[in-house]
């Protein structure tokens, strides 16, 4: 019994304990819920933090400068018409269109003295009248121009006011339905001198070439077909020569079967008479002699007309070969008297092809299309609108003497961002950045202009005139792409430039902040490793978006500090 009772005693004052633990936990959340921290947390909280090293990495960039300005959405620009000076003053000034009406490339906007003023596409005036010798920047852009108006010019020409392109000016003002000026004078600078159109001139100085080349063509076949004597005479030579040398063994072949004979007369006579003194028929013996005498005297006979047959063989075979030697030696001199002449002929002809081209290039180059910069007018990004006309009741109309101000303005191009550049900010060649509105709805990829826009000519100098140029803190960019949106005039938009500053080379760089300095100017950077920093001098090279180019102290690249190396920020 006291045992059970003990036990549940124990059991109870176990309860008890185990409410006890529970209850304190339980008091303990709810205090923690309710914002109630220990001494020791409070004092954990107001300690001040554990002071840390930042750091950064030197990284492999291309740097570029930065500028964020606010940026409008403006036109590209006009272009003004001032009559070339002189004529401005009582002479017949006429504009065929009216302000807003469109032109394009090839029409006539006005007439200066019933002289036009044709419009090209380009970007720039030209700075000199472009003749049949001119060559150079001027030429280039006339002959974009023309090529813009499906004239072949080919590229062999590029730069010089070759045939090509002094036709393509001729043409050019007959669709316009004039006359182009020439470099000939007579009637109103279109005839040459003599009553002789330029037309014909040209024709006929063609012709001269081109008969000059027929000549030439003839003298040069006539002299390739030129019989050669030398061959055959030559071979004629050859023969001779054979047949003597024939002859020779002929006659010695003749000469050498005679004297066989003879020797064999002769041996017959010498036997014939030792017979006879040993043989008693004495009569047998002398008839014995007398056949072999006369067998001698035959075989004489037949060596001396062997020798005289073979030489007279010899000696014509001989005389063939001189005839033959003489009649070489008068086809030599005959082949080098045709040579010659054809040589001459050909001399000749030649002589008179070179002169016949150059009458003509000397023609060409004097004579030939004018394209005068008074009566041409680039305007970029065709067709375009007439922004303003002299006189009000101007189109079709007389406009008269003018004031002193244009005769009339074209819009010049398509719509550009003009931003207002900080006090200080550097924005070099090729700045490129991106302009948006305040709500994203529109959003224009820019690219700095070489020089916006700019005055090629004064007025009154003749030839067009660009608008007034930028200010010195103002920049222009051309929009390169609208990514979204529709741009329009005097729209503000947020534009945020870079300009390269390596020129997209990638360089050894830090932030600022990582560059130290010490009390003599030496600039450094502190380099993480296991035991803490340590110091590596540094010479400062380019600048651009907040970071610095590390250079080694020769000015070359710090290979000592290679990218993804750790260094403290100051």
């Amino acid at each position: 019994m006291t045992n059970h009772v003990q036990r549940r005693k124990g059991a109870g004052r176990t309860l008890r304990v185990g409410s006890g633990i529970v209850a304190a936990g339980l008091i303990g959340w709810l205090v923690g819920s309710a914002g109630v921290e220990t001494p020791n947390q409070a004092a954990r909280r107001s300690a001040p933090p554990v002071r840390t090293a930042v750091t950064t990495r030197v990284e492999r960039v291309a740097l570029a400068e930065r500028v964020i300005t606010r940026s409008t959405v403006e036109s590209a620009g006009s272009i003004e018409y001032f009559p070339a000076s002189g004529s401005a003053g009582g002479s017949r000034l006429e504009v065929l269109y009216r302000t807003g009406d469109t032109v394009g490339a090839g029409d006539v906007v006005a007439l200066v003295d019933s002289r036009p003023v044709i419009i090209l596409s380009g970007d720039a005036q030209l700075g000199a009248d472009v003749r049949p010798d001119s060559r150079g920047r001027d030429v280039d852009r006339l002959q974009s121009g023309l090529r813009g108006l499906g004239f072949a010019i080919p590229g062999t020409e590029a730069g010089v006011a070759g045939p090509a392109t002094r036709l393509g000016i001729a043409e050019l003002y007959q669709r316009a339905g004039f006359l182009a000026p020439t470099t000939v004078e007579g009637s109103g600078g279109l005839e040459a001198s003599g009553g002789e159109s330029l037309g014909e001139r040209m024709s006929r100085l063609r012709r001269a070439v081109n008969d000059a080349e027929a000549s030439l063509r003839a003298a040069e076949a006539g002299a390739a077909g030129i019989p050669d004597p030398v061959a055959p005479a030559n071979a004629a030579l050859e023969t001779a020569k054979r047949k003597l040398a024939e002859a020779q063994t002929d006659r010695a072949v003749a000469v050498g079967d005679a004297l066989e004979t003879l020797s064999a007369a002769q041996k017959a006579e010498r036997d014939a008479g030792s017979t006879t003194t040993t043989t008693a028929a004495a009569g047998e013996g002398a008839d014995a002699i007398g056949t072999a005498v006369s067998q001698v005297k035959v075989a004489e006979r037949a060596l001396r007309d062997a020798q005289r047959r073979g030489d007279a063989v010899v000696a014509d075979a001989y005389a063939q070969v001189v005839l033959a030697q003489l009649s070489l030696v008068a086809a030599e001199r005959s082949w080098t008297a045709s040579k010659t002449a054809a040589a001459q002929q050909i001399s000749i002809a030649r002589s008179a092809h070179d002169s016949a081209l150059e009458a003509l290039a000397n023609a060409e180059l004097r004579d030939g299309p004018i394209a005068p910069r008074s009566e041409i007018l680039f305007v970029p990004n065709l067709p375009t609108t007439v922004l303003s006309v002299a006189d009000a009741s101007a189109g079709n109309g007389f406009v008269g003497p003018q004031s002193g101000g244009p005769l009339f303005s074209l819009r010049s191009g398509n719509l550009q961002v003009s931003a207002s550049m900080p006090a200080g900010a550097r924005l070099g060649q090729g700045a490129t950045g991106v302009a948006e509105s305040d709500d994203g709805a529109v959003v224009l990829e820019v690219a700095a202009l070489e020089g916006g826009a700019s005055n090629d000519s004064p007025a009154g100098t003749g030839g067009p005139t660009l608008g007034p140029g930028s200010t010195s803190n103002e920049a222009r960019f051309a929009i390169t792409r609208i990514v979204r949106g529709n741009p329009t005039p005097g729209m503000s938009l947020r534009a945020t430039f870079s300009t390269p500053v390596t020129g997209g080379e990638l360089v050894l760089a830090v932030p600022l902040r990582a560059i130290a300095t010490d009390g003599r100017g030496q600039s450094f950077v502190r380099v993480a490793d296991r035991s803490g920093f340590r110091r590596v001098n540094v010479h400062l090279g380019r600048t651009g978006s907040g970071m610095v180019e590390l250079l080694g102290p020769d000015g070359d690249p710090l290979e000592s500090l290679p990218a993804g190396t750790m260094v403290r920020v100051s």
